[in-house]
Order: structure tokens, then C-alpha cells, then sequence
């Protein structure tokens, strides 16, 4: 009798599963780069963003949507953080990508980034 009502049980859940509607997926790419702690990077043109800008056009190609880099990429000042956030939001644009970044201590969400600590 049991193991007649754990059979019914697994066969509901598997014709359940079965049966689900279909989620939309999100490809999401996640880019890191070892660096040391004081790397100058303040400048979209610094060899540690070209690196950065490497490896997004890889997992872009790859078929990601959603690219999230690390949380404390290189210190910025706010000035410094404000030209960045413009430069990677102008790079995101041009690859129709949401690109999250955690490393410039702002919090401002625009159409295609997303800045926070």
C-alpha cells in the first residue's frame, strides 16, 4: 500500500514537471580578472578594461545578455566613477547588453547599466 502511494506520488510530480510551462531564460556571463589590489584602471582605455572588454565580447559571443562584472574592480574617485559609468554605458549600448558592474560605489541605473556597491 505504501509503496503503491509513493509510486502515484512520483508519477504526479514527474507528469507535473513534465508539463511546465517554460521559463524564459536570461544568458547571463560573468567576466573576472585577477588583479593586484591598486591596479590603475581609471580610464576606459586602461589595459585593465581592455582586458574587461576582452573578455565581455567572449561570453557575448558565447550568447550572454546580462554581463556582471566583480565588485571592486580598480579605486575611483567620483569623477573618475561618473566618466566610467558613461564610458561602460556607451559600450553596453553599442553591444545591447545589461552590463552590471559593482565597483564604482554609485548607485545610478540607467537603461543598459547598473552601478552599485
Amino acid at each position: 500500500m505504501h509503496a503503491g502511494m509513493v509510486l502515484v506520488a512520483l508519477a504526479f510530480g514527474y507528469v507535473r514537471l513534465a508539463v511546465a510551462p517554460r521559463q524564459r531564460q536570461i544568458p547571463i556571463g560573468l567576466v573576472v580578472q585577477d588583479t593586484r589590489s591598486n591596479v590603475e584602471a581609471n580610464s576606459i582605455d586602461a589595459p585593465l578594461w581592455a582586458t574587461y572588454r576582452t573578455g565581455i565580447d567572449d561570453v557575448v559571443r558565447r550568447g550572454a545578455v546580462v554581463v556582471v562584472l566583480p565588485a571592486k574592480i580598480a579605486p575611483l574617485t567620483p569623477a573618475q566613477a561618473e566618466s566610467m559609468h558613461d564610458a561602460l554605458d556607451r559600450f553596453a549600448e553599442g553591444k545591447k547588453i545589461y552590463l552590471l558592474v559593482g565597483s564604482l560605489s554609485l548607485l545610478r541605473v540607467t537603461r543598459k547599466i547598473v552601478h552599485g556597491c
